[in-house]
């Protein structure tokens, strides 16, 4: 049995049966046909075959070589049910180990400190910037959106951002913190 041509078609099938998304299922077919060359049989599956067939991908991230593996292991164990293929194989993965990036967020407390830190000779203009970086850490608007806002703009203690400012190009209405809306309506 060809894989490509055939395994991949059984193989995309019981992945519907036992209810995966389209859209999986559509990412592990594409996965398969990269890893497997298209004149590969069932017959050629064996530990020895799938690392030569892995290992073009080394060069890739790692996320990229984790995803193929998984792919790639996910149709062995079908064609394990399948195909009578040696179930050993299937405990012969190495498994490519991804680090999640850790991300660094700022808690509000530190936020209040960096913010409360800006000065300017001018106290009104003062005033005004930490307005502004502190809508941008409550409400997480973009730069450009935020310096695009007008006094109209924020009523009823809501911000309303227009379509032309925003990325996705759709009006976006935010409540805001009561805190930050008392400081905006003192502004001058």
């Amino acid at each position: 049995v060809n894989i490509v041509t055939v395994g991949l078609d059984g193989w995309e099938q019981d992945l519907r049966r036992v209810g995966r998304r389209e859209r999986t299922i559509a990412v592990y077919s594409r996965a398969l046909r990269n890893v497997v060359p298209k004149d590969a049989l069932v017959t050629d599956i064996n530990e020895d075959n799938i690392r030569l067939w892995l290992s073009k991908f080394d060069h890739l991230k790692a996320a990229t070589r984790k995803h193929y593996s998984v792919a790639t292991r996910e149709f062995v164990r079908y064609c394990v049910k399948r195909y009578g293929i040696d179930r050993n194989l299937l405990d012969s993965f190495d498994y490519v180990k991804v680090e999640t990036a850790e991300r660094p967020y700022w808690t509000m407390n530190q936020m209040y400190h960096i913010i409360e830190a800006v000065e300017h000779p001018d106290k009104a203009v003062e005033r005004l910037y930490k307005a502004y970086f502190w809508v941008m850490a409550t409400v997480g608007s973009r730069q450009q959106e935020t310096a695009d806002l007008r006094w109209d703009d924020f009523r009823d203690g809501c911000l309303t951002f227009r379509a032309e400012t925003t990325k996705s190009g759709e009006t976006r209405r935010v409540p805001l913190d009561w805190r930050i809306a008392d400081m905006l309506a003192r502004l001058p």
